[in-house]
C-alpha cells in the first residue's frame, strides 16, 4: 500500500531513558492488562525510587496469599503489634 503524495511528514518524538509500564490484571477487565502507570524515567535512581513507591503503595502487587489467609483467619481489623496477643 502506498502513501498518498499529499500526506504531510510527521516527525517522530524520541525520548531517552527507562520506560516504566505498570499494568494491573484483575477480574474487572477479564484479567486483561490495564495500564496503571506509563512513563519514561530519565535516571536509574528515579526508576528504583518509583518501583519502591509502587511496591510500598501496593498498587502493583496485592498481599501475598499467606498475608491474606492470616488476615481472614484473624477476622480482619487493625494490624497487631508483633509479639502482642489479640484481645479476648
Amino acid at each position: 500500500m502506498r502513501t498518498p503524495p499529499h500526506t504531510p511528514l510527521i516527525e517522530a518524538r524520541i525520548e531517552h531513558g527507562f520506560r516504566l509500564d505498570v499494568l494491573r490484571y484483575g477480574p474487572e477487565t477479564g484479567f486483561a492488562p490495564e495500564p496503571v502507570d506509563l512513563r519514561i524515567l530519565t535516571g536509574l535512581r528515579e526508576v528504583i525510587r518509583v518501583i519502591r513507591v509502587q511496591l510500598r503503595a501496593g498498587r502493583t502487587l496485592g498481599p501475598i496469599p499467606r498475608e491474606t489467609a492470616r488476615a481472614l483467619h484473624r477476622g480482619g481489623g487493625a494490624p497487631r503489634t508483633p509479639g502482642t496477643r489479640p484481645a479476648g
